[in-house]
């Protein structure tokens, strides 16, 4: 992708390198014109016209170094922008069981920490393009000089240049030990954070927490960001040394070597070589960040590779409008799982084992609603999850009024029929409508009234003044998302449980019905049993298997209140 995108803006890049060896050429040509003018100080008063010469070179040497540095910056801000761009859509396109495997944790370090490290690399290529360019001219200005005084220089490079790469070999390789340390870091970040309630209750749990698994990560990382960064000090410092050695090898060796050499080439030489100490030692600085940078660079190739075997072509999306053609009637009327089966993934095991669920076999009609139950790891998160199509089956197929999905180019269509709650729901305060356009402010505040949050909550164009509230209220919020989503299908796993008696009784009695009168298939994941008359069908759950699939005895009867809740 790295390379993808900078051959994207090749021609901006090709403009700001000729730019920069523009620039370097004028600077060795004033520094030509003023070697030609220290050879001729003592014969002659220098021309007017030189000294404009002198002048305008120098102003378009800046002018043209301006401009050359530009071009590289805006080529770097552009390279990074798009590399987030592509990588995060990279991300959205890939399938949510490829992101579980991946973890939150790597994913952060990728578009925070391996982007980070690409950017501070591209950000030095300006400087570093222009520096480099000089340096290589200075040494042909010095080649034109005197070949032999540049054959000693080159020898004095070649030897420093095979120290500075064995160098370079072991911080890149602390590098990449530190770029790892990220990964175990923001696993435990995500931690900290997301365990921030039980870490405070259990002060056991705390210091086990901080001194058994953070704190060894965090000396680690500073002792491999200590030595990278020591093996770089010597770098910079060895190749300081090799240049004052390349100067007293000038001052000493050429005396003993080329008796013949004019004392006029020896000072016009030295005066190229102090010139280009500055761009030599920016050059050897700019080695630590354009070495991060790789580190970088790998981190996301080994993450590309990674989300390429959990990339699914049907989540291919367009990033101005939901224009995609429809592969599902509208009117569809019934849902059928057919020996649906799913194991998790080897990679999964720490948290799942060797579990599997399934087979499932069931038709789910709109305008039904049913209740799934069972114990905890019964497999109905799962089984939502397949249902969804978030989760891709093992085996098995399902079917809408008949017509099988293809998992492999339509799912992305099968999954706008749904709206979800899921007990770890994220809560956006962009609501959208049924269209995908932001909702209709005066809807949002009807929903807001009847959801008893208006007092708390208010919206501006669509986006929610704050999503700060209890766990009960944020899920009463979410429902607010389902309701003007408009899908003709909603799940809602233990959407009740973190309720007061009022709205759970609410949404049983109210909310639920009110659904059913839209038409729509309403999913409850429940263990409310003193509200199961409420469903049609009670689907019940054990060990990854349904046992229980009967109507309630109170289906027949159920009672839809006429509520005004559109």
């Amino acid at each position: 992708m790295v390379f993808l995108v900078i051959k994207r803006y090749q021609l901006m890049l090709i403009a700001a390198c000729l730019f920069s060896l523009a620039g370097a050429a004028l600077g060795i040509s004033v520094l030509a014109l003023l070697n030609r003018q220290i050879e001729s100080f003592d014969k002659s008063r220098p021309p007017l016209d030189e000294f404009l010469l002198l002048l305008s070179l120098i102003v378009a040497m800046v002018s043209v170094g301006i401009l050359a540095q530009y071009l590289l910056a805006r080529l770097s801000a552009n390279v990074v922008a798009t590399l987030r761009e592509n990588l995060t859509g990279r991300i959205l396109q890939a399938n949510f069981e490829g992101l579980e495997r991946i973890g939150g944790h790597r994913i952060y370090a990728t578009l925070t920490g391996d982007i980070a490290r690409i950017s501070k690399g591209i950000a030095v290529l300006p400087e570093y393009a222009y520096n480099i360019s000089l340096v290589f001219l200075c040494l042909s200005y010095i080649g034109y000089l005197s070949i032999q005084l540049l054959g000693l220089l080159l020898v004095v490079i070649t030897t420093a240049v095979f120290i500075v790469r064995i160098l370079l070999q072991r911080a890149s390789k602390f590098l990449s030990a530190l770029r790892k340390n990220d990964d175990e870091l923001f696993d435990h970040y995500q931690t900290l954070i997301e365990g921030s309630k039980e870490l405070n209750i259990r002060v056991y749990r705390k210091q086990f927490f901080y001194r058994v698994l953070l704190l060894p990560i965090i000396s680690l990382a500073k002792n491999n960001s200590i030595k990278s960064q020591l093996n770089f000090a010597f770098l910079s410092n060895i190749s300081n040394a090799f240049i004052f050695m390349a100067m007293v090898s000038l001052m000493f060796f050429a005396s003993w070597l080329l008796p013949e050499l004019k004392i006029e080439t020896l000072v016009s030489v030295m005066l190229v070589f102090i010139f280009m100490v500055g761009p030599l030692g920016f050059v050897i600085d700019s080695f630590s960040s354009l070495s991060d940078a790789n580190v970088g660079y790998k981190g996301i190739v080994t993450f590309e590779k990674i989300l390429g075997e959990t990339t699914d072509k049907s989540l291919a999306f367009n990033t101005s409008t939901h224009n995609q053609k429809k592969t599902i009637d509208d009117n569809w009327q019934s849902i059928t799982l057919n020996n649906i089966y799913y194991r998790y993934a080897p990679t999964q095991s720490d948290e799942y084992g060797n579990f599997a669920v399934g087979p499932f076999s069931a038709t789910l009609k709109r305008g039904e609603v049913i209740f799934i139950t069972g114990g905890n790891g019964s497999g109905k998160s799962t089984f939502a999850k397949l249902l969804t199509g978030l989760y891709t089956p093992s085996a098995g197929e399902i079917f809408v009024d008949g017509q099988q999905i293809d998992y492999s180019s339509d799912v992305s269509d099968y999954r706008q029929l749904f709206s979800t709650i899921f007990s770890d729901f994220y809560l956006f305060k962009q609501v959208l409508d049924g269209t995908g356009s932001l909702a209709n402010d005066d809807d949002i505040l009807t929903r807001l009234t009847q959801l008893e949050l208006d007092k708390k909550v208010n919206s501006t164009e669509g986006t929610l003044s704050t999503t700060r509230l209890s766990h009960g209220q944020r899920k009463r919020l979410a429902l607010l998302h389902a309701y003007l989503e408009d899908s003709p299908v909603c799940i809602f796993d233990e959407w009740a449980a973190d309720q007061d008696a009022h709205f759970r009784h609410c949404f049983y009695t109210q909310i639920l019905p009110d659904l059913k009168r839209k038409n729509k298939l309403v999913i409850a994941i429940s263990h409310d049993d003193r509200y199961f008359s409420c469903c049609d069908r009670l689907l019940k759950l054990e060990q990854g298997r349904i046992v229980e699939n009967e109507p309630t005895k109170g289906s027949t009867n159920l009672k839809v209140p006429n509520l005004e809740l559109t």
